[in-house]
């Protein structure tokens, strides 16, 4: 487990698993982030790997609450019918980027979501 200082009180901070509910997009969602706590004034802070993983336990809690693909949906089941991102792409014809983008967190449109249950489901 890793420690470091509160940067207020200097009292030993310890990485920890959190539970957070949030309003997003006008829906309250919950996910689990990591970040770490201070023992003594209960600060948090993360890191930047952190930041990008709440990112996409934020997206994917809204994806989930709207019934859409999460990112991981989308990738196992791409993986399981044997589509590259960029066959994926061709399908529903949009770039493969923007394939890369939704499976690593970037929230998909209703419409989308529809075109990929189409051709993944």
């Amino acid at each position: 487990m890793k420690i470091k200082s509160c940067p207020f009180c200097r009292k030993k901070m310890v990485l920890q698993r959190l539970t957070k509910t949030i309003q997003f997009r006008g829906i309250t969602i919950t996910y689990e982030t990591e970040a770490f706590v201070c023992s003594e004034c209960g600060l948090e802070a993360g890191t930047i790997e952190s930041a990008g993983n709440t990112q996409c336990a934020i997206a994917d809690a809204y994806r989930e609450r709207k019934q859409m693909l999460t990112s991981g949906d989308m990738k196992t089941l791409r993986e399981e019918k044997g589509l590259s991102q960029a066959d994926l792409a061709k399908l529903i014809q949009v770039e493969a980027v923007h394939v890369m983008r939704w499976e690593c967190g970037l929230i998909q449109t209703e419409k989308v979501d529809q075109a990929l249950r189409s051709h993944l489901e």
